[in-house]
């Protein structure tokens, strides 16, 4: 009976992924929003690449915010204890979105057959191997992904402990709608406005909160639940393994943290020279 509900909401998921990608990308998108060139290869103006971009984002978009407030229910559900505690809320989130990474892998190899590397390419083998690996550290994240985020959701690699964990983890993708809403706003006439900017701000500093802060956060909550505050004794009490991949995100965490600092401020500082050069035109 499990097996089967467990089906259904993967179900659920491919449907409302699926279904919300194709009415964005063809029936809403088309002739609303702009193509772009560049030199990377990534983008090209062949018709209907935008749409493809956009619609991949919007699906995004609508799933990290799902993805996010799940985090924070669980996590409400299991505050009191988030080693050992257990709430229903895991299976259905986790099998909902578990989707999501199929769908997106399916919408990223869509929009690199738009793009200049994908659209000089005929034939379909020679395709699939360029986007394989052209987008290789995607698509080994999302594999990670589906090999080990159900099992591991479900506690069946830990001892059954850890579901207030996972909401944490859940509420990282808090701050993965600002990054759908910066390529949004790329592909209308939004681009490099001071709404972008103010977006880019918001992510920055929710980043910061969900993604940053949630690691020393796991530790000072295991630490008071548990061993009365005595942080020292928490730590030494963690297996490594728990230490290893706590703090190999972190470090991932903090690298992408500055990138997306440094991108922000670039930003603003390319929209504050605009707007000076158009002071100095009014002027003149």
């Amino acid at each position: 009976m499990e097996a089967l509900y467990q089906m259904l909401l993967i179900i659920a998921g491919a449907f409302s992924c699926h279904g919300l990608y194709f009415v964005s990308r063809f029936l809403l998108l088309p002739g609303k929003v702009k193509e772009l060139v560049d030199k990377s290869g990534e983008l090209c103006n062949k018709p209907g690449h935008a749409a493809a971009v956009v619609a991949e984002k919007i699906v995004g978009l609508y799933v990290s915010t799902v993805c996010g407030l799940s985090g924070v229910a669980i996590l409400k559900d299991t505050y009191h204890d988030v080693v050992y505690s257990k709430t229903s809320l895991i299976l259905p989130c986790t099998c909902y979105i578990y989707w999501y990474f199929i769908h997106d892998l399916y919408a990223m190899y869509q929009t690199f057959c738009f793009s200049r590397l994908g659209a000089t390419l005929v034939n379909f083998k020679a395709k699939l191997s360029k986007f394989l690996y052209h987008k290789r550290i995607f698509i080994f994240h999302h594999f990670i992904l589906l090999t080990l985020a159900i099992p591991f959701a479900q506690g069946k690699i830990i001892n059954n402990i850890g579901d207030g964990l996972m909401g944490l983890l859940y509420i990282m993708e808090l701050s993965t709608p600002f990054i759908s809403m910066h390529f949004i706003f790329d592909h209308t006439s939004l681009k490099d406005s001071k709404l972008q900017q103010v977006n880019g701000i918001i992510f920055i500093v929710v980043f910061f909160f969900v993604r940053i802060l949630s690691i020393p956060f796991m530790y000072w909550l295991y630490a008071m639940q548990h061993h009365n505050g005595n942080i020292f004794a928490a730590v030494n009490k963690m297996g490594w393994y728990c230490h290893t991949a706590a703090w190999t995100m972190f470090l991932i965490q903090f690298t992408w943290f500055i990138a997306a600092f440094c991108k922000v401020l670039r930003g603003a500082r390319r929209l504050y020279y605009r707007s000076e050069e158009k002071s100095k035109l009014k002027v003149s």
